[in-house]
C-alpha cells in the first residue's frame, strides 16, 4: 500500500516496485486505487509525485460519485491535482441520471474535468441515451462536450441525431441539447 498524504490518494496492490531517483512508484497485480473524486480498479499503475500524476493502465474500471458515472477504458492520465483525467484510448462512460434513465459515451479520445464535471469526447463519438431499458436516442458526432451537472451538450461536427420512440433523424454541423429533458437542437438541419 502507497498513500499519497498531499493529494489523498491511497493505491494498493501485490506488486509494488519504487525508483526515488525517477520519482515514479509502480503499483500492480490487484491493484486500486481510493480517492473521493475517482476510485478506480486497474491492472498497473505508474505514480509520479512531483507531477501529481498517475498513469494508470490494463483493464480499467472507474466509479465516481461526483459526477456519478462509471467508466471503463484500458488507458488513463490522471493530473490529481488538476483535476482532470485523460485517456487517448477507447472508453466508455455511464452516467445513470434517474433509475430509469441512463446516458452512455464511448469515444477514441476524452479527457474529464472532476472540478467542473464536464466532459470532452472526440473521435467517433457516440451518446446513447435508454429510458428503462429501451433504446431512446442515439447522438454521433466528431466532438462532444458534456457538462454532467446541467445534463447539457455541445455537439460539433458531422452530428447525426436518432430517435427511436416517435422516429426522428437529424444530420449537421452542429447540435445542442439537454439530457434530462430529452431535447437536441441541429443547426445546419437536413431533417429525414
Amino acid at each position: 500500500m502507497a498513500t499519497d498524504v498531499r493529494d489523498n490518494v491511497i493505491l494498493k496492490g501485490n506488486q509494488l516496485e519504487w525508483k526515488p531517483n525517477d520519482d515514479e512508484l509502480t503499483m500492480g497485480q490487484n491493484l486500486t486505487i481510493t480517492h473521493q473524486q475517482l476510485p478506480l480498479r486497474a491492472n498497473e499503475a505508474k505514480a509520479y509525485s512531483r507531477k501529481h500524476e498517475i498513469q494508470v493502465s490494463g483493464a480499467i474500471v472507474a466509479t465516481a460519485s461526483q459526477p456519478p458515472f462509471r467508466l471503463v477504458t484500458e488507458q488513463v492520465i490522471w493530473a490529481v491535482e488538476q483535476h482532470q483525467v485523460i485517456m487517448d484510448r477507447p472508453m466508455q462512460l455511464e452516467h445513470q441520471e434517474t433509475p430509469t434513465l441512463l446516458n452512455r459515451v464511448l469515444a477514441n479520445r476524452s479527457q474529464i474535468n472532476l472540478k467542473t464535471q464536464e466532459i470532452t469526447l472526440q473521435d467517433k463519438v457516440q451518446l446513447i441515451q435508454q429510458v428503462s431499458g429501451q433504446l431512446q436516442g442515439q447522438l454521433k458526432a466528431d466532438q462532444l462536450v458534456w457538462q454532467i451537472p446541467n445534463q447539457l451538450v455541445n455537439a460539433e461536427g458531422n452530428v447525426s441525431y436518432q430517435r427511436f420512440n416517435p422516429p426522428l433523424f437529424l444530420k449537421g454541423p452542429k447540435a445542442v441539447g439537454r439530457l434530462n429533458d430529452e431535447t437536441v437542437l441541429v443547426s445546419g438541419v437536413r431533417v429525414s
